[in-house]
């Protein structure tokens, strides 16, 4: 995978992580404040309740509880059950006064007795003797308020149900809108993200095909990268390491062009003492020689014979004196002077240099 990729991959992935937890977390927040409020205003209209209540049940008391609860719920009706909400009271023993068919038309009765039972427990609200709660059934959301009033020898609660199923589904419809919004977000970001990782990457990449060029024989190219950052940086190393390669494959070039040479002289001074010895050897095994002549004979092959012996210890002395081209130059025979001292200068002034 290429660099670009991997950082096109690793932005995007990081920026779908950043704006979907903190989009996450804003939502959660915006709705967690919103059903604070719808539980307080729960709450409230509990207490209202219950004062009406009480304040009603007090005033026709004297005619008995059943008339009074009956008469107090039938002037408080039209105060607590508005805006979608909807009352129920409950005596101490499970008797009904006022909507028991709401809540065995709506299935509620479980959820109420619950609450009604959390009301002497921990699970209580903050409010003494009440029970607020949000339970969804059937699919639907209602928020309950559940408190106690006493009247006459016995205990009635008092409970309010209201549906919350329009506050959950505008939630939902806002989930909705929030990933349709980060989708086109995160296409564009995506976009701009490839696009930007290109063009970052892109002096990188044509400093790799420029390398694969010159890997290839064109060494004459080089970066043309002027900028000042690490990339620019970069290129001008490159350019250095090229000129530097280039420089020691010439050295290297005219070295083995030197040496080649060489050889060839090696070859050549070794060529003449060999012939006059088989030649003279010759002549003492195929002629009758005076002595005098065998005398010369055997002069000259003993003389070329030690000359071959001569160079046998230059080239030795060659191969212990190669370090030091000073002292290799002059030992060398003038014939081969001229084709060895440019290579020997050479890789003396490169020991050199690589010394410093």
């Amino acid at each position: 995978m290429r660099f670009a990729d991997k950082l096109f991959l690793s932005m995007t992935a990081l920026l779908t992580i950043m704006f979907a937890l903190f989009g996450t977390w804003m939502l959660s927040s915006d709705f967690s404040q919103l059903l604070n409020k719808e539980i307080e205003q729960g709450s409230n209209d509990s207490r209202t309740f219950h004062f009406l209540f009480e304040m009603g049940y007090q005033s026709t008391e004297e005619f008995g509880e059943d008339y009074a609860i009956s008469k107090t719920l039938s002037s408080i009706m039209g105060s607590v059950e508005r805006d979608g909400r909807h009352m129920f009271v409950i005596r101490d023993d499970g008797t009904r006064f006022y909507g028991g068919e709401y809540l065995d038309n709506m299935e509620f009765t479980e959820e109420v007795e619950g609450l009604i039972e959390s009301l002497d427990t921990d699970e209580a609200s903050e409010y003494s003797n009440r029970s607020v709660g949000i339970r969804k059934i059937h699919g639907n959301y209602y928020m309950f308020a559940v408190t106690m009033s006493e009247v006459a020898q016995s205990n009635v609660y008092l409970g309010m149900c209201r549906e919350l199923t329009d506050t959950y589904s505008a939630r939902g419809a806002l989930l909705s809108r929030y990933r349709i919004a980060l989708l086109v977000l995160l296409s564009a970001g995506g976009i701009s993200i490839y696009l930007l990782s290109r063009y970052i990457t892109w002096p990188i990449s044509s400093l790799g095909r420029l390398a694969g060029r010159i890997a290839d024989g064109d060494y004459t190219l080089r970066s043309q990268n002027k900028s000042r950052d690490e990339i620019g940086e970069l290129a001008r190393d490159f350019n250095r390491m090229a000129d530097r390669l280039v420089e020691e494959m010439q050295i290297k070039v005219l070295e083995a062009k030197q040496k080649e040479d060489f050889t060839a002289a090696f070859a050549h001074e070794l060529k003449t003492p060999l012939t006059s010895i088989i030649g003279y050897a010759d002549m003492l095994n195929s002629l009758k020689l005076s002595e005098e002549e065998c005398h010369d004979a055997y002069f000259y092959i003993y003389n070329q014979g030690k000359r071959l012996e001569s160079l046998s210890h230059k080239l030795l002395e060659l191969v212990s004196m190669d370090k030091n081209p000073l002292l290799f130059a002059l030992s060398l025979p003038r014939s081969w002077s001229r084709t060895c001292a440019l290579p020997c200068a050479l890789s003396g002034s490169r020991g050199a240099s690589e010394e410093k």
